[in-house]
């Protein structure tokens, strides 16, 4: 039995949706980070 203003599982994670926004977001951010360090390495080694 829950108690009075206790939320369930599906109230405390939120919409599967916004879940998702944000594990795609990271995602995008991950694969935008890559490059960044590698360019660099590339230009140091006078590659680019």
């Amino acid at each position: 039995m829950l108690r009075p203003g206790a939320l369930t599982r599906a109230e405390r994670s939120g919409p599967v949706g916004t879940q998702r926004k944000v594990l795609m977001r990271g995602i995008l951010l991950w694969l935008l980070g890559i490059p960044i360090p590698i360019l660099i390495l590339l230009y140091l080694f006078n590659v680019l």
